[in-house]
C-alpha cells in the first residue's frame, strides 16, 4: 500500500478489532521515509516515475461523500490502488522511484523493498 500503515489501517480500526499492523505488508511511503527521512505524495511519485497523475485527492473525495457520489469515491480509490501497484512493481524491478521534490526537478530516489518480509524467505527479484 501507500501510507496504509498510518492511514488505511487507522480507518479500518473503526470497523473491526483486527490488528492489521500484524499482517505482513509493505507500505511504500513508510519504506521511502525510513530510507530518505521525508515523505513524497503518491501523485508526485506517479507523475515522476510513470507519467501518471492521480485522479483526485482526499479532500475531493470528502466532498464527493457529502454529495453522495459513492461511485466517484470508489473509482478514485481503485485508481490510487492501481497507481500504487504500478509504483511497487517499478520499484521492485528498477530499485528506485522518481519525483520532483520541492520544485527542483525530477530526482531518482533509491528504494529497495523488503519483499522477503512478505514471502518469509529471500528472493531473487
Amino acid at each position: 500500500g501507500f501510507n496504509n500503515k498510518r492511514f488505511d489501517y487507522a480507518v479500518l480500526r473503526g470497523y473491526t478489532n483486527h490488528d492489521f499492523r500484524a499482517l505482513p505488508s509493505i507500505d511504500l511511503l513508510d519504506e521511502f521515509f525510513q530510507t530518505h527521512g521525508f515523505r513524497i505524495g503518491l501523485g508526485d511519485f506517479g507523475a515522476g516515475t510513470l507519467g501518471a497523475e492521480k485522479t483526485a485527492d482526499g479532500l475531493t473525495s470528502l466532498q464527493w461523500w457529502k454529495e453522495g457520489k459513492i461511485k466517484k469515491i470508489e473509482e478514485y480509490c481503485r485508481a490510487d490502488v492501481d497507481l500504487t501497484a504500478k509504483l511497487f512493481d517499478f520499484a521492485l524491478e528498477h530499485g528506485y522511484l522518481v519525483a520532483d521534490r520541492l520544485n527542483q526537478g525530477l530526482v531518482r530516489f533509491p528504494l529497495e523493498l523488503p519483499v522477503e518480509k512478505l514471502l518469509g524467505r529471500p528472493t531473487s527479484i
